[in-house]
């Protein structure tokens, strides 16, 4: 976040370094003794409840009163919020109405807003010179003052009328002051709490602003807590009262992170704010931390980093951060807890940035700035980040907000390309804005787990700079791509992902030109690493070229965005491509697209460390006609270009154009090029289109071999003539070879190519996807563990046009079917279903496969239906599917093992019994096989009596449902012949 401007009063810190170099020493024995003369010599006033004229410029500020303290460590604390000139605090008075009386306060020198005095009760020597904004005053009392079980403090002027009074902890009794009311008991110290209390804000009478905080006398107040979740203590100071430099990361343009930071004295905050601060910093801890920067934040101390609140003069809130833990953070006037919570994650971020490690024997941090747009983009984009999670925000809220306040926003700032945020550091919010789009697209382009990898990989080497890692070099190792074609790729994503789904608001064309069938053109000058943007408007279906010329040597990357109608964008496959001083140019056919074409932006982004101009222009092309396929028929030779050459160059695109009909859909289309290149950065680029669009497009087709491109594969293309285009891919390009239309089945048009079918899934039949075909065949994989049912269904207004029916076949005879529904329905009745022949049945086809057959007989050619099959366990397969029988009577079974639903599978037989009686089971097989009994707590095993082959085993019924598991697999010849379960004697 950027540090803004900071107003520093000239004259409050030109006299206090004035006066530091003409203070007087006195003898602190003389100071003491005229101190003490004057108060045995000075009558004191009593207290009245009169407002003093110096009402509103001094408050009491902290109390340091728990009960573990001696007199010589307890003590009070006066801020200075405003100074008047000629004011003097010589001759006020403290108290706290017990028996010490009215306290005078001595002279002391340089006095001025932001100052704090801190008042002892006991011993110690006295600093009464407010130079370095701090003074502190010993009362040399001999006991303590301050109550620690509640008590009042009244500060006082010369003629006794109350400056500022304040009770904690309800007081000990005494008379109240300053309007303050009889219900407001004061602030209150947490039991155990061994600090002080203190006051975050300016209304002393109101209990909410004070907060337990840190001891701190004569120093802005300091609220600290522990972050259990991450380990961290955090501590906040409300306020600076002196000069704060630091080594951190400001907004000049310097591009060192150990640049100097001045924060310069001005007054604190209200409490809501160290309250948000609070949890801002803990929710960020912990968010960073899911987000993989497990290393920690850098610290001033281990497990310690200290926040400085300020006021701020900017409407928008700002801040810094030191590499030693430190974050300063100014409130903006308007107020905005987004905004705030956005700074403080941002300088967050920075401590991360800027934690140390050792790597062998180098120290390294990952904050290489050799240009800031890695580390100030990284902490604008996590920033954001932990502020949207936090509040549950859109981007655009977030944005707005932002706009509101006047901070950096996407609206306002970063809306030309042709600004470079990747040379040098110029500091302000657009660099700040594109440095973040630019994480944005890393994330979002390639994940949030590149982003962390780029950061890991990046670093500054301590010890050794050759060792350093730049964010371009990072970038590069962790994508595996060049910066080029990164930089490219970002710009691409500025006016297409960016505009559409996040709703970055449109980035301005440099130049703007209509296409009207005409030869148009333009020029423009680019900086380095940005880009230039042309629109063209196009108000003509007819095809048109773009040809770019540029300075010789210059690097530049091209991308070609299509706008449609609709508003939609599409970038062209293939770009961003390289371009040097001169290339071919770039067709584009305008009646090719699926939706109507109303612009086309042309993003030229130079790529090298310098500035360039690019020259671009539009002109019309023609189109050659078409020669008609025969499927199966050919091949047809083509070459491409037409024996010229490379003196395509000024003609280019040379292509080829081919009718194919297509008015059958029960078969399969495959066209087939068969190519060889001439030179080898040859390449073509092949389009289907319908009557009605563009239905296929592959550009930029290497090499020597066969492409085969399916036609029609979702079944929705509509019949008529086709046109298909071989084209050159650049000007470059020869290419010969031959095209053809194979011809095959479509798969469930004819018995040997059925569709798969999964059971308990609807499998939509619609006529109107097939057109052509009477019927459509289906494979089913049966599973003997499972009965089948299928059903017929037909969606509502086709119920009495469509007379559709089920065939079923063995794979190895279609002359007749297995089972068929054909004419047990009546017209309109739905759905119609058909069980299949089970596993042990005489029908049951014998390879596991069924053919089903749907005729799609009826009146119409357009109905919707779905076919289903249900899949159903059978009995015993499972423990929830299992046989039952009758206890107390002996049942035959004569059951096969394994049991004919499966091989090599378990078998399931349940009986009722009654929960808590005593029962015996037995069973005969006539093998020896595995046998285990539920019952209702634990699995028991049957014991085997080997010569007679009975299984016998007794327990008491825990429930009331008995479970027995056979498990045939040692001996999958065995039959069960019977069991019996009856009461055990």
């Amino acid at each position: 976040m950027p540090w803004a401007t900071i107003g520093i009063r000239k004259d409050h810190l030109n006299r206090k370094f004035l006066s530091l170099a003409v203070v007087i020493i006195i003898l602190g024995a003389s100071v003491f003794a005229v101190f003490l003369l004057f108060q045995q010599n000075r009558i004191s006033p009593e207290p009245t409840d009169t407002p003093s004229t110096e009402g509103g410029t001094v408050s009491i500020n902290e109390i340091h009163f728990n009960e573990t303290l001696t007199v010589n460590e307890e003590f009070f604390e006066l801020y200075i919020q405003t100074w008047k000139s000629g004011m003097s605090i010589d001759g006020w008075y403290v108290t706290t109405f017990d028996g010490e009386g009215m306290l005078s306060l001595p002279s002391i020198a340089n006095l001025d807003e932001e100052d704090y005095i801190a008042i002892f009760s006991g011993e110690g020597e006295d600093d009464l010179d407010a130079i370095d904004g701090t003074a502190k005053v010993f009362l040399n009392l001999p006991n303590r003052i301050l109550d620690p079980s509640g008590d009042e403090i009244g500060l006082f002027d010369r003629e006794g009328h109350v400056i500022d009074f304040i009770r904690y902890e309800g007081g000990n009794g005494d008379a109240i002051y300053s309007g303050w009311q009889e219900a407001n008991m004061g602030p209150h110290l947490p039991d155990n709490h061994t600090g002080s209390i203190s006051l975050f804000g300016y209304d002393s009478s109101n209990a909410s602003k004070w907060l337990e905080s840190l001891p701190s006398p004569g120093r802005p107040n300091v609220y600290s807590f522990f972050d259990s979740e991450t380990g961290y203590t955090v501590t906040i100071t409300n306020g600076l009262h002196q000069l704060f430099s630091f080594n951190g990361i400001d907004d000049s343009l310097i591009a060192g992170k150990g640049e100097k930071v001045d924060a310069y004295p001005k007054g604190g905050v209200d409490e809501k704010y160290i309250k948000e601060i609070k949890k801002h910093i803990a929710f960020s801890l912990d968010f960073y931390h899911k987000k993989g920067f497990t290393r920690g934040p850098a610290t001033y101390k281990p497990g310690k980093i200290n926040v400085t609140l300020l006021n701020s003069t900017t409407t928008e809130t700002v801040g810094a951060a030191s590499t030693r833990g430190h974050i300063v953070i100014k409130i903006g006037t308007i107020k905005s807890d987004v905004d705030l919570k956005y700074v403080c994650e941002h300088e967050l971020m920075h401590l991360f940035q800027f934690k140390t490690e050792k790597k062998g024997n180098d120290t390294v941090d990952h904050a290489p700035v050799g240009n800031k747009f890695w580390i100030e983009g990284q902490a604008t984009y996590w920033g954001v980040e932990s502020t949207r999670a936090n509040y549950n925000l859109t981007h655009k809220e977030i944005q707005d907000e932002f706009k509101r306040v006047g901070d950096h926003n996407w609206h306002e700032h970063y809306t030309d390309l042709n600004r470079s945020i990747f040379k040098g550091w110029g500091g302000g919010y657009s660099d700040y804005m594109g440095s973040y789009l630019f994480n944005k697209f890393i994330a979002e382009k390639f994940g949030e787990d590149k982003l962390k990898q780029i950061f890991d990989t990046a670093q500054d080497n301590f010890n050794n700079n050759s060792r350093d890692v730049s964010p371009k070099e990072a970038i590069t190792l962790v994508l595996g791509k060049t910066w080029e074609q990164v930089l490219a790729e970002f710009h691409a994503w500025m006016l297409t992902d960016a505009i559409e789904d996040n709703g970055v608001p449109e980035r301005k064309g440099h130049v703007n030109v209509t296409y009207n069938n005409d030869t148009i053109g333009d020029s423009i000058k680019v900086g380095s690493y940005a880009a230039g943007v042309e629109r063209i408007k196009v108000n003509s279906s007819q095809p048109f070229k773009i040809k770019l010329n540029a300075k010789a040597g210059s690097k530049w990357k091209i991308t070609i965005i299509y706008v449609y109608e609709d508003g939609t964008r599409k970038q062209m496959i293939g770009s961003p491509y390289d371009h040097g001083s001169s290339y071919p140019h770039i067709a584009v056919n305008p009646e090719g697209h699926e939706k109507k074409l109303v612009e086309v932006i042309v993003i030229k982004s130079h790529v090298e460390d310098s500035v360039a101009r690019i020259n671009m222009t539009v002109s019309p092309i023609p189109r050659p006609g078409p020669v008609q396929i025969t499927p199966n028929g050919g091949p047809y030779f083509f070459e491409l270009p037409w024996g010229m050459g490379n003196s395509t160059r000024l003609n280019w695109p040379w292509e080829v154009f081919w009718n194919f009909s297509y008015y059958q859909d029960n078969l399969n289309y495959t066209l087939r090029i068969n190519h060889t290149s001439v030179r080898s950065d040859s390449a073509f680029n092949i389009t289907i289109e319908s009557p009605n669009a563009t239905v296929f497009e592959e550009t930029g087709i290497y090499g020597n071999g066969q492409i085969l491109v399916y036609f029609d594969p979702e079944y929705t293309w509509p019949f008529g003539e086709y046109k298909i285009t071989v084209a050159q891919y650049n000007w470059t390009s020869e290419v010969n070879g031959t095209i053809e239309i194979l011809e095959g089945w479509r798969d469930g048009a004819a018995a040997d190519y059925p569709i798969v079918i999964v059971p308990d899934e609807p499998h939509e039949i619609n006529n109107e996807l097939w057109r052509t075909p009477e019927s459509i065949w289906y494979n089913l994989t049966l599973v003997p563990d499972f009965d089948y049912t299928l059903f017929l269904e037909i969606d509502a207004g086709y119920e009495t046009e469509a007379d559709w029916y089920i065939e079923v076949y063995n794979s190895t005879n279609l002359e007749s079917p297995i089972s068929s529904n054909e004419g047990e329905y009546s017209d309109g009745e739905w759905p119609r279903e058909l069980l299949l022949p089970r596993f042990f049945e005489e029908k049951y086809p014998c390879d596991g496969f069924a053919l089903l057959k749907v005729i799609l007989s009826g009146s119409s050619s357009a109905a919707i239906g779905q076919l289903t099959v249900l899949e159903q366990p059978i009995s015993g397969s499972s423990i929830d599917n299992p046989l039952w029988y009758n206890p107390n009577t002996t049942e035959y079974f004569g059951i096969p093992l394994p049991y004919s639903i499966h091989e090599m599978g378990l078998l399931f037989i349940n009986t009722t019994l009654t929960s808590g009686k005593m029962y015996s089971t037995q069973f005969n097989c006539s093998e020896q096989i595995t046998a285990e009994l539920w019952n209702g707590e634990n699995w028991l095993l049957f014991e085997y009596d080997n010569p007679s082959d009975f299984y016998n085993v007794t327990y008491e019924a825990i429930s009331e449902v008995i479970c027995i598991r056979f498990d045939v697999a040692p001996s999958p010849e065995s039959v069960l012949f019977y069991m019996l379960t009856e009461v055990s004697t």
